[in-house]
């Protein structure tokens, strides 16, 4: 599945087809320019530190060393510069976040042994971008160690992907502006003074006639 630039998802299915001796399969693609709601939208946000950690190219590996270091024996001097380092990692954590932009999610294998590919533009310091895939990542393994993260993470992407499909949008709201000023109320008309009223006019010529 995949954000179309400007608003909207595209998806590929494959659907298999049974029959004795033989199974066919057949790919169904689906564009939908509907804007996405903001929960389909964070959770392909949510793919980017994935996207980074398994190229190893972010400071997320070296940060959560430093968390589950024992520093117990450290001196003061050297748990600051542990700390010290630990907010630099964040900030740049939090830096690189930002140039990154995922654009699709692949998903292949079985139900019990998915597979997954994430798709990403990496902004670069000259301003250009680099598009890069990950490795293809067994989810049902642990060899990362966040496996398991990026599989809830999927199959989360999947309920709103469903969600999507059956109408959930991204509201878009109208601002026609509100006036404080009450509505006035019209004044009667007021009549010349030699103008009778039209029933009295009626009554006047009955009178006449008679």
């Amino acid at each position: 599945m995949a954000l179309i630039k400007g608003g909207g998802v595209a998806w590929t299915q494959t659907e298999e087809d049974a029959s004795p001796g033989q199974v066919n399969q057949r790919e169904i693609s689906t564009k939908d320019t509907g804007v996405p709601h903001p929960d389909l939208s964070e959770k392909f946000e949510d793919l980017k530190r994935f996207f980074l950690r398994s190229m190893n190219l972010d400071p997320f590996a070296a940060l959560f060393a430093l968390e589950k270091a024992d520093i117990g024996g450290a001196t003061a001097k050297e748990k600051g510069a542990v700390k010290d380092l630990s907010k630099t990692l964040v900030k740049l954590q939090s830096e690189i976040l930002e140039k990154i932009e995922i654009r699709s999610v692949a998903i292949s294998g079985t139900e019990e042994k998915p597979k997954v590919v994430i798709s990403g533009v990496i902004e670069s310091p000259l301003g250009g971008k680099l598009t890069l895939n990950t490795p293809l990542i067994p989810l049902a393994n642990s060899k990362l160690g966040y496996e398991a993260e990026i599989l809830d993470n999927v199959e989360e992407l999947i309920q709103e992907l469903e969600e999507y499909r059956m109408g959930k949008r991204q509201q878009l709201t109208m601002d026609f502006g509100e006036s404080s000023e009450e509505p006035k109320e019209e004044e009667p008309k007021k009549r010349g003074p030699g103008r009778p009223h039209k029933k009295q006019a009626e009554k006047v010529e009955a009178e006449e006639a008679a």
